[in-house]
């Protein structure tokens, strides 16, 4: 067995390092780039066994002119974990191009033979876009993106240079449906911190967030390209019909500049930072009813579905629990369904039905399943049969209610063992007392703490004491002695009387004796 776990390790270290010494060529670039600007491709020739005697054979990028090269790196990296040594190698094929004409163009297959095996890249997208129309007009104080000598520090930043947009997938929606809402930052300049204060309210909408990663890319609004980054995102599901609206939010932005500096080296960018607000924009939809008239066992689904069915239990017997499980698969409001019901009759005990939810954004909605368990147990020996269901829903593509019918079940139902039975405790609880019925001599009169002379004697007592002229400190004192000595005296009072009393009540009890 010892000498079998060895193997293993060995194999899995061989396949390790076989993976890391893997031969491989692949390239490098921009996914987007504006006409006008310069920009790089890299083959990257990845743990060559020696270096090759020529260069890759590399296609021509439409609408894009070469400059210069092959510029050749080569880098290596060595690593040891645990006496496991690992290394690897990269040859670089740095080719520096000019973009001459917007559009999406193919960077193509790159060809290179080393050690007689034939290596190809794969072929990749490049999106050229058009140029900003300030950089067209040759405007002075226009700030491009992509060009940081046009971000100098003496320019305001403007709303024309830096805005938040809240993005609707749609302007009208029905009732239910799902709407995708992107939050989005469009900016000229790189930003370097993001503070939300006020974020946008979804007021009339049932809200799940999308999960975002912060990665930028290009997009041209109104002839100009930005950065646009996706803040936020989530998946609104309208909860009543008119026009509904998503209110602004409110953003503290730090944006890098730049000032040009001299040194002893020469002329160098340094980076300034500026903070500005940021609001969005409001945002608003349409949201139409469903259709009229409505199905009878139609309870809010919105989307498109399917419904399976199953019952757990092999063998059903009394006094033992079984289950029905629905499941409820799609696209649509899910986290909304309302399950349907089967008819029991009764001679079964029901529970209340257990729904789970696993649900997860998709596009414009959520896809996932609804689980249903409908747990009963059977009280009676014999043949049942359990009614059927449907299950309606509004169906997005067609615009109109799908019912899908759901099955029955015919049940044999046999006897069950006596342990275990449901059992009642009508045992008497004894941690609660019982309630008191009958006359219970309530009056309606309500007499002083002290007694009416306690409460005049006190009066006179403070009147006495504010005459004096005492402090504050002295009168709180004489105020608590008087408390004390009233809450006392009901207590001496009791104590005096019982003394009078117990001496007749021994001497009536000796008389009764004798």
């Amino acid at each position: 067995m010892k000498h079998l776990k060895s193997i293993i390790v060995i194999l899995m270290l061989a396949v390790a390092n076989a993976a890391a010494f893997a031969l491989s060529f692949r390239v490098e670039a921009p996914q987007q780039v504006v006409e006008g600007q310069k920009f790089s491709v890299t083959f990257q020739l990845v743990n060559a066994p020696s270096t090759p005697a020529g260069n890759p054979a590399i296609p021509s990028i439409p609408n894009c002119k070469l400059l210069f090269g092959p510029g050749i790196s080569q880098s290596s990296s060595y690593q040891n974990i645990n006496g496991h040594e690992s290394s690897s190698s990269t040859i670089g094929y740095t080719y520096s191009y000019k973009a001459e004409k917007a559009g999406t163009v193919t960077i193509g297959a790159a060809k290179m033979n080393v050690g007689g095996r034939s290596l190809s890249t794969k072929p990749i997208k490049l999106q050229i876009l058009p140029p900003d129309r300030s950089a067209q007009r040759g405007t002075q104080s226009s700030v491009q993106a992509y060009d940081i000598d046009t971000q100098t520090a003496d320019k305001p930043v403007s709303g024309k240079d830096v805005f938040i947009r809240i993005v609707l997938s749609k302007p009208t929606a029905y009732e239910q449906e799902g709407v995708l809402c992107s939050i989005k930052l469009y900016t000229k300049y790189q930003v370097s911190k993001f503070i939300t204060n006020v974020q946008p309210a979804y007021n009339g909408f049932m809200a799940e967030e999308v999960p975002v990663t912060l990665q930028g890319r290009f997009e041209s609004v109104g002839g100009e390209n930005y950065f646009a980054y996706v803040i936020k995102q989530s998946v609104l599901f309208p909860q009543q019909t008119g026009k509904l609206t998503i209110s602004s939010g409110s953003y503290d932005l730090t944006v890098q500049q730049f000032e040009t500096i001299n040194t002893s080296f020469g002329r160098m960018r340094s980076p300034v930072d500026k903070t500005i607000k940021v609001n969005s924009n409001t945002a608003s939809i349409n949201v139409m009813p469903l259709p009229s008239p409505r199905p009878a066992d139609f309870s809010g689904a919105v989307g498109r579905f399917s419904v399976t069915r199953a019952l757990t239990s092999k063998k059903i017997r009394t006094n033992e629990a079984a289950t029905i499980k629905l499941i409820i698969s799609g696209q649509g409001n899910l986290k909304s369904l309302t399950p349907p019901k089967f008819g029991f009759s009764s001679q079964f005990d029901q529970y209340d039905p257990q729904t789970a939810v696993t649900a997860s954004p998709s596009g414009a909605t959520l896809s996932g399943k609804v689980t249903v368990d409908y747990t009963f147990v059977p009280q009676s020996v014999g043949q049942f049969a359990i009614d059927g269901t449907s299950f309606t829903y509004f169906d997005l593509n067609s615009h109109q209610y799908r019912t899908i019918k759901v099955d029955g079940f015919n049940l044999n139902v046999e006897k069950g063992s006596a342990s275990n039975a449901v059992k009642y405790n009508d045992a008497v609880m004894k941690d609660i007392l019982p309630m008191e019925t009958g006359s219970l001599d309530l009056s309606k009169s309500h007499g002083s703490i002290f007694g009416e002379w306690y409460t005049i004697i006190y009066y006179i007592v403070l009147q006495i004491v504010l005459q004096l002229g005492l402090n504050t400190n002295d009168l709180k004192l004489i105020t608590a002695l008087i408390v004390a000595v009233f809450l006392a005296i009901p207590y001496w009072k009791s104590k005096m009387f019982r003394r009078k009393v117990q001496p007749q009540s021994a001497k009536n009890g000796g008389n009764g004796h004798a």
